[in-house]
């Protein structure tokens, strides 16, 4: 089973039509650093993946096509930066090719790209994908180093215990319910067996529910009714007091997010 929540954190993609043979071109605001990102029309995601599609109905992006990226997702922490660029590059060709294709039908094309639906499905759909969620917020604390997916998924092993199976699949069957409800409840208890932050029990804090990691990390996903500002300082001293490589606290941010239950929408703005 995959889980996914669509959260108000926005990558936004002006577009810019010009009526003439300039080639195509993608630029990103300051939020991006420099050089982190491919701005080659092949190889950036966000255009790649619109070729992808536009390609796979005999068409291409049109000339002239001027794309400026405002991009509000952090990179590399399991925030789903990647899943909502494959998102953002089919919502680009459906539009400017004049697809007109449902977004289940794109959601065919994210998971060909993306290979699992769980980020992409929530980006394009909204709230929470597998269950529904309303009208609650999250916490996140965000680690100020990015990891790579692939190595992550790299240090799990290929085989594992029958009971460990059975263990997680009933925590994502209590997961899903306690979101289910209108207030979660903190004693349906969604454990882990990663170290101490996501060991933390319902009832450490007021509000605080349970945590996870938030697609491979390094990002913590809180759930919690309130007290969300305490919770986030209490899961940063954590990471504070665990020494990285070079011995120095893991320093982090916490952003207290809205579920965005809209999905992926098309802005027209007239000039």
């Amino acid at each position: 089973m995959f889980l996914g929540l669509g959260l108000k954190l926005f990558l936004t993609i002006n577009v810019t039509v010009h009526d003439d043979e300039r080639p195509i071109t993608i630029e990103y605001t300051d939020k991006t650093p420099k050089g982190s990102v491919s701005l080659d029309i092949e190889e950036n995601l966000i255009t790649k993946t619109a070729l992808y599609l536009a390609r796979s109905y005999g068409t291409t992006l049109p000339k002239g096509l001027e794309l400026i990226v405002d991009n509000d997702i952090p990179l590399g922490r399991g925030l789903g930066s990647s899943g909502t660029a494959i998102v953002g590059g089919v919502m680009l060709a459906n539009v400017v090719c004049g697809l007109n294709l449902p977004k289940e039908r794109l959601l065919d094309y994210c998971i060909m790209v993306e290979g699992h639906p769980d980020n992409v499905a929530a980006t394009l759909l909204g709230g929470f994908v597998a269950s529904y969620l309303n009208d609650k917020a999250s916490l996140f604390v965000i680690p100020k180093f990015e990891l790579a997916t692939s190595l992550a998924r790299s240090v799990l092993p290929q085989q594992y215990e029958r009971s460990d199976v059975v263990y997680n699949l009933q925590r994502v069957t209590v997961l899903t319910h306690a979101l289910g409800d209108d207030t979660p409840n903190p004693e349906k208890k969604v454990n882990s067996s990663l170290p101490e932050i996501l060991a933390l029990k319902p009832g450490f804090m007021n509000g605080f529910i349970g945590a996870c990691m938030s697609g491979a990390g390094p990002t913590v996903l809180v759930l919690a009714t309130e007290n969300f500002e305490a919770i986030g300082k209490k899961i940063q001293e954590i990471f504070m007091n665990t020494k990285d490589e070079n011995g120095k606290g893991i320093d982090s941010y916490v952003k207290i997010l809205d579920v965005c239950d809209e999905g992926t929408v098309i802005i027209n703005e007239e000039k």
